[in-house]
Order: structure tokens, then sequence, then C-alpha cells
């Protein structure tokens, strides 16, 4: 496998370590998370690339703010 890097990916649910020690909440991205971890969290879909995620949400919200009504 290539290298993974933490930042490429984002956390599918809330990722702790055994002390539960929060290293990445659901939808953050897994920079805190141990490089030899994320193969086995990829695999087993607990953690999924960002660019799936991007494209997922592109069109939900872009931020536009809400169109002015003339007065």
């Amino acid at each position: 496998m290539t290298d993974l890097h933490g930042a490429d990916y984002r956390a599918v649910r809330r990722l702790s370590t055994r002390d539960n020690v929060t290293l990445a909440e659901a939808g953050e991205t897994c920079a805190r998370v141990p490089v030899e971890s994320l193969a086995p969290l990829l695999a087993s879909g607990h953690i999924e690339p960002v660019t799936a995620a991007l494209r997922e949400a592109a069109w939900t919200d872009l931020g536009r703010p809400a169109d002015e009504v003339p007065a």
C-alpha cells in the first residue's frame, strides 16, 4: 500500500486511544491518528478518503449567503 497520511482521511466515527483519548471526531481529519493505524481503519470502514467525503457533500451546503429580499 502507498504511504498513507492522516490529513488525507476523515473519521467516519469518533476515533480514540485505548485510554479513551479522542484522536478524531466524526468528520474530522485523521491527522492525529498514528500512521500504522490508518490502513486497518480504512479497511474496516472507520475512516474514508477526504476526497470521497468532499464529493458526497460538495453540493449539500455551499455556504452561500441568503439572497437579499428588496425592502
